[in-house]
């Protein structure tokens, strides 16, 4: 449930009038959101709603477990208040139904549970109460998570109160909150866990509504990480949602929490036939009919935080939880740089790739996740200093010329060949094997034969007309330490968009292919040009390059044979360029490559045919 129940709604669910399929999700609003939880106790016209009240603090076994729930939501809205498990207000009345804290004697603390010295209630929900303590024998601060007394002959509760700890205790990952002890004290079992000093991802976007894409692919490759600890120990989540993140204040690390609802790959549920374990809008398709899940179930709902964290809303919205599970079943949600804009493409897609319905679509563990979102945040990143690059060569060449200038009077005769000489160190190349250096890819090309490596001794930039190489397979390569530039030669700015064509292998190893400058006759604007184009079924290798393209038909890469990029950054217009044309039954492998155009994708791990 994303909005808050209208007045009719919460009457029908005082009176036990609603479906069992809407109150569940109403109850867990009901924990979130302490204005529902006032306007309820509010509804004047619902018969004996005080009395009842008071009869659940008076700990009377109570016929709805959904008015237990209401009751303890009041409770925790109190608790926050007062910042004591002192009160719960009825009427003139003040009594708590808590968990008994044993007297203690020691300055700043509100009781003790066995050894632990209790300060304060940090947190209550509908499983028990969460404390922060202090462990006086390792002088350390703890949460402690105590089960709620209502629920102490629950069987069933019981069970999944000591599920989470068997869960969590199996689990020593940074990005999981970790657990100390599991202890108890006159048969009231309570978790001894990591106390993280922070807010929880549902508080902080309560406060600031969504945050920048940078922030949210931070956090995105922690709980990833998290997910592929808690997966490898065979744990499957199933209630990944904003508030059972932790994000510490100081260091802003991100932390895992409450395994409750964890259940074991294989293993045998604790959750009644026909209820649904986990929170309405962060499920998954299979999750939301009651299905058997996987791992790959809570990286949906991994998707599901990633959208609403950055765009401030969820993904999948209804008026109720019905109609919110029927939309993650079968209805798409608007894409991310729909809603807006400015998020990366990239990132939109990875986030689409999570929400997919059938979970064989989406990535196929929580490790791939955390490596597309590093490689692609990785590839994002070449734009910023590729800018800053242009400006200090900019600032270079003023400082050159400035000096130039101020010591051209004591030049000798060959003072205007020096000039040439510094530009042509920038542009050297060279054929692998040869000692003589070349100052222009036309040169080089025509002068290597089959099988040669033309290595590329300076950064550039390398200006550059068509080139065509017939017969000759070759290898172009960036000399180690540098990244050359290739960009269109400016006394040929008709050269048809297309750098080089080649009807043999062709290998593209470190270097940056920037056509996005490149200008074309008319009668040309009627065809699709490709700035590298093979042929005759050549295959084309990758590795770390870059080919930067513009124009409503551009192409960066075309071909009939096999590709294999790796670690390649193809960009073209978004809604018009096309980052590869590819015409053939042979293979394409695309490795930590990010393809930016109107058939652009971003590609972990692909292998097709």
């Amino acid at each position: 449930m994303t909005h808050c129940p209208t007045e009719s709604t919460l009457r029908a669910f005082v009176s036990k009038r609603l479906d069992p399929v809407e109150a569940e999700p109403l109850e867990l609003h009901l924990e979130q959101c302490s204005a529902c939880c006032v306007r309820l106790e509010q509804l004047q016209d619902v018969p004996g709603l005080s009395a009842i009240l008071s009869k659940a603090v008076a700990k009377v076994t109570l016929q709805s477990p959904s008015l237990l729930q209401v009751m303890e939501h009041l409770q925790r809205e109190v608790v926050d208040q007062l910042d004591t498990p002192s009160a719960f207000r009825t009427g003139n009345t003040v009594t708590l139904d808590l968990p008994v804290l044993k007297p203690s004697e020691h300055a700043g603390s509100i009781g003790r549970i066995g050894n632990i010295e209790i300060r304060r209630v940090i947190a209550r929900g509908g499983m028990g109460v969460v404390y922060e303590g202090l462990d006086p024998a390792l002088q350390r601060t703890v949460a402690v998570k105590v089960l709620s007394p209502h629920l102490l002959s629950d069987r069933e509760a019981k069970e999944r109160f000591l599920r989470e700890a068997q869960a969590i205790a199996t689990l020593d990952a940074e990005h999981v909150v970790r657990i100390h002890a599991i202890e108890q004290v006159d048969e009231v079992p309570y978790l001894v866990l990591q106390y993280v000093d922070g807010s929880s991802l549902a508080d902080i976007l309560q406060d600031r509504q969504r945050l920048p894409i940078e922030e949210v692919v931070r956090i995105g490759i922690q709980l990833a990480k998290g997910l592929a600890a808690a997966h490898a120990h065979g744990l499957v989540h199933r209630d990944i949602k904003p508030a059972n993140v932790l994000i510490e204040r100081t260091t802003q690390h991100v932390r895992l929490t409450d395994f409750g609802l964890a259940k074991l790959i294989g293993g045998k549920t604790i959750t009644n036939v026909g209820s649904l374990a986990g929170t309405p809008a962060f499920m998954s398709p299979e999750q939301a009919i009651g299905e058997e899940v996987d791992a790959r179930s809570d990286l949906f709902s991994l998707g599901v935080l990633l959208y609403t964290a950055a765009v401030g809303r969820l993904p999948f919205s209804g008026d109720s939880s019905f109609v919110v599970l029927n939309n993650i079943r079968t209805q798409s949600p608007k894409r991310l740089s729909d809603c807006d804009p400015a998020i990366p493409i990239w990132f939109s897609m990875v986030v689409h790739r999570l929400l997919e319905k059938k979970p064989e679509l989406r990535y196929q563990s929580a490790a791939e996740v955390v490596e597309a979102l590093q490689q692609q945040r990785s590839m994002q990143a070449f734009r910023k200093p590729q800018r800053i690059l242009w400006i200090l060569l900019a600032k270079a060449l003023v400082l050159g010329l400035t000096t130039w200038f101020a010591v051209q009077s004591v030049w000798n005769a060959q003072r205007d060949q020096a000039p040439m000489q510094t530009t042509l160190k920038s542009n050297e190349l060279r054929i692998v094997g040869r000692e003589e250096r070349l100052f222009s890819l036309e040169e080089a090309v025509a002068s290597a034969v089959t099988g040669d490596t033309i290595e590329f001794l300076g950064e550039g930039p390398h200006y550059s007309g068509k080139l065509v190489v017939t017969d000759k397979r070759l290898t172009f390569r960036a000399a180690t330490g540098c990244m050359p530039m290739i960009q269109p030669q400016e006394s040929t700015p008709t050269s048809g968009g297309e750098w080089l064509t080649s009807t043999e292998d062709l290998i593209l190893e470190g270097i940056t292919i920037d056509w996005s400058s490149a200008r074309r006759d008319e009668q040309e604007n009627t065809r699709d040009v490709a700035v590298i184009a093979l042929g005759k079924s050549a295959a084309l290798t990758m590795k770390n390059c870059r080919v930067f393209v513009a124009g409503p038909r551009s192409v960066c890469v075309s071909t009939d044979g096999p590709i294999r990029m790796e670690s390649c950054h193809l960009l073209c217009p978004q809604n018009s360029g096309r980052c590869i044309e590819w015409r053939s039954a042979q293979t394409l492998s695309l490795i930590g490559s990010c393809l930016e155009g109107r058939n652009g994708l971003v590609f972990d791990a692909l292998d097709a045919k």
